[in-house]
């Protein structure tokens, strides 16, 4: 009795579906909590006796589910309601669109239903027989379609049409699931092109078009059914998917564009329908030769569709003009101002396919110009997606075809520097104009001492730096570029303590750690030009580069790069250093009695080889000796003991030629040159293609052998002052 009185509860109170949308969107600050009430509740309605409760609770539960919550916990009560008598043809219909929703291969009780399809394929209502075919087609499997086929090729025998159409569409699904299929099944469906109801026709076509796109060789000898069809049928969607069926068989037989040019001529002149106007456009630019008159018949309503205010309509006449562009880009010749004046919509989309068309517009003439209007859509866009975009469409349109529409390298190296100082939020492409800057001054040596006065311009140039500490813009790159490039060829850099003293500001601590590194070698190869330019002299006229009144003039001297390199806290010579180290010993002779002799000696050694105070911030070099990074430390301690060496040695009066070690003419190498030499004979090629595999006994004797050794390497001062510092401790 109780739990009679809690079904009758449940029956009478039980909320509806459009209740539960209401209260979905009353809840919207705890929605998640009022859905996960609602699911409790359905769970509990179906389990109840009546068969009208379930059906409400199986109508809420596929609404849940098309909102993306899991349905499958109702499964079994899903089954039980499609099974209800065809008199409950509303229940019947809420259990199969759930069934349709909710069930896939991987729900076990999909083996529960193939029964109740066939009952239903086999209903004498037609309606029925509908809803059998639409969850079929939604769910269909490898074992449905197996078991399933028989009945919907029966059901072609239909003097409804409404199931043939259905049945029609339902059957290129099954298909899919089990080719096998296909086959034997494909003269019913042929002969239904002929069905005097348009709808069947329709829908055979639909299913015919399909599989020709995916195999098109197995239908070229229905092309002159289609061909009948196409002077026959009235039907404009009818006409655009028999269309499609000409594109895709069209590649496959080269007599076809040929007899297809009449019909689809007299089509795109006579119909009033853009859709199919544009379709037959479509299939003439893929497939028309390049300069019949049926091409440029299409090329105008092509560009009548982009002349559209339609935005639809333009973007269309776009998307169709880039399939000219693949075939017959000849008949874009005049078409080139209206695409660039879509580089001005509003619409992003629209903007986007008329940069994919002006990069195949372009030559040798227009090159220039097109790219002054796309940089003044550069200008005049906020959108950095789009900016971004524009960027690398101009870096691609240059460097196509090996930069064979680039006439003027010079003019290039200044859309590049243009492009750096774009105001870009987020660059995405420094990685693409540092090759750009690499690849253009080291490969075109005409260029090349403009080429070096740019890239010495970007170690000036404050807002590259300002973008460092942004994740998403990699501008930056370009400085890793401008180190290199200034560090390879220093006889053009006009003035090099300028560089030296940007590459060696506290900014550069920002920037990525190559980069700093680049920046660390490129201070020592601008110093050892300095000390000796006519080593780089000599090695260019070698090279036929240039003569010595080509290089600019720069009146920077090796003391100027000096005090930037290394500071006047830190250039300490060795006799400054000897006169510090004597004031240093009598000061600490002179200190209090408690201290003992052997400390103050221990502290004024100390602080004599330490040249800057220790209050005093880095600078110079020594800023990246306490860097994070192994490669930058390792760089700017061995260019400091070089520069620190030279100098000590220059003061001597027999320092070494630094620029005989940097002089050499940087080349460039074609990818994969590395493999057309072969190794010397008498190198063992094990060395070479083979890594070396040591066993554990091995290593261990390794590192014995080179403990040993090193122990045995180290000096006697070495020892005794180990012992010393032993002896200190243990006092």
């Amino acid at each position: 009795m109780q739990s009679k009185g809690k079904q009758a509860t449940t029956q009478l109170f039980q909320k509806s579906l459009s209740d539960l949308v209401k209260g979905i969107r009353k809840h919207k600050k705890n929605e998640q909590d009022y859905i996960q009430k609602a699911i409790q509740e359905i769970k509990e309605e179906l389990k109840h006796r009546d068969v009208h409760v379930k059906v409400i609770a199986v109508q809420k539960m596929t609404y849940l589910h098309m909102i993306g919550y899991n349905m499958e916990y109702g499964a079994f009560t899903i089954v039980e309601v499609m099974s209800s008598p065809s008199e409950d043809f509303s229940h019947k219909r809420i259990g199969y669109l759930a069934c349709a929703q909710c069930f896939h291969e991987k729900v076990d009780l999909i083996q529960m239903i193939p029964n109740l399809l066939r009952n239903g394929l086999r209903s004498a209502n037609q309606w029925e027989q509908g809803l059998a075919l639409s969850c079929i087609s939604n769910i269909c499997t490898p074992e449905l379609a197996e078991l399933l086929v028989s009945e919907c090729v029966t059901l072609l025998g239909s003097q409804r049409p409404y199931v043939k159409k259905k049945t029609l569409l339902t059957l290129f699904k099954i298909f899919l699931q089990y080719p096998s299929a296909l086959r034997p099944c494909f003269p019913r469906i042929k002969e239904k092109l002929d069905d005097p109801d348009p709808s069947v026709t329709a829908a055979s076509v639909n299913v015919i078009c399909e599989l020709a796109r995916r195999n098109p060789k197995n239908y070229l000898g229905m092309a002159p059914i289609f061909f009948k069809l196409f002077s026959n049928i009235q039907n404009n969607w009818t006409l655009i998917k028999i269309i499609k069926v000409f594109g895709a068989l069209a590649p496959e037989e080269p007599r076809l564009p040929k007899k297809l040019a009449e019909p689809l001529s007299q089509c795109i002149q006579t119909t009033p329908a853009k859709s199919l106007l544009y379709e037959a456009a479509l299939v003439v630019a893929a497939n028309a030769k390049p300069d019949s008159s049926i091409m440029a018949l299409a090329v105008e309503q092509l560009k009548g569709f982009v002349e559209s205010p339609d935005q639809n309509l333009k973007y269309l006449g776009l998307k169709g003009l880039a399939h000219v562009m693949k075939t017959s880009p000849q008949q874009l010749t005049t078409t080139k101002d209206l695409i660039i004046q879509c580089l001005g919509d509003d619409d992003p989309s629209i903007r986007v396919r008329a940069l994919d068309l002006v990069g195949g517009l372009v030559s040798k003439r227009s090159i220039q110009s097109v790219i002054a209007k796309m940089q003044e859509q550069l200008a005049l866009r906020d959108d950095d997606e789009f900016r971004n975009t524009i960027v690398k469409y101009i870096v691609d349109m240059c460097r196509q075809q090996q930069y064979a529409f680039v006439t003027n390298f010079e003019w290039y190296l200044r859309v590049l520097m243009d492009l750096t100082q774009a105001h870009i939020q987020h660059f995405e492409h420094g990685a693409l104009l540092e090759e750009e800057f690499m690849t253009v001054i080291v490969r075109v040596a005409d260029v090349r001492p403009f080429g070096i006065k740019c890239v010495s311009a970007l170690l000036c140039n404050s807002a590259i730096y300002q973008k460092v500490d942004d994740p998403k813009s990699s501008l930056s790159r370009v400085l890793k570029a401008a180190s290199y490039l200034t560090s390879e060829y220093p006889q053009y850099v006009p003035n090099k303590q300028v560089a030296v003293a940007n590459l060696l500001k506290k900014r550069m601590l920002g920037v990525p750690t190559d980069i700093q590194a680049a920046a660390v070698q490129t201070c020592l190869k601008l110093y050892a030009y300095a000390c000796n330019p006519e080593a780089y002299r000599a090695s260019g006229e070698s090279d036929g580069e240039e003569e010595e009144g080509d290089l600019p003039e720069d009146p920077t001297t090796v003391e100027e790069l000096l005090l930037e390199l290394l500071p006047p806290k830190q250039a300490v010579s060795p006799k400054k250093a000897s006169k510090k180290k004597k004031k240093k010993k009598k000061k600490a002779a002179d200190s209090d009695d408690s201290e003992s002799s052997s400390g103050s000696e221990e502290t004024s050694e100390e602080e004599a080889s330490v040249g800057p105070e220790e209050d005093a911030e880095p600078a110079g070099l020594s800023m990246f000796l306490s860097s994070s990074d192994v490669d930058v430390r390792e760089h700017a301690s061995v260019t400091k003991a070089l520069v620190e060496a030279h100098v000590e040695l220059r003061e001597a009066g027999g320092a070494p030629v630094l620029g005989d070690i940097f002089s050499d003419v940087l080349r460039p190498v074609k990818a994969g040159a590395q493999d057309v030499i072969d190794p010397p004979s008498d190198i063992d090629e094990q060395i070479i293609f083979e890594t070396p595999q040591f066993s554990d006994d091995e290593d261990e004797q390794s590192d014995a052998t080179m403990s040993s050794s090193s122990s045995s390497s180290s000096s006697g001062k070495k020892k005794k002052k180990k012992n010393k510092k032993k002896l200190s401790k243990a006092e």
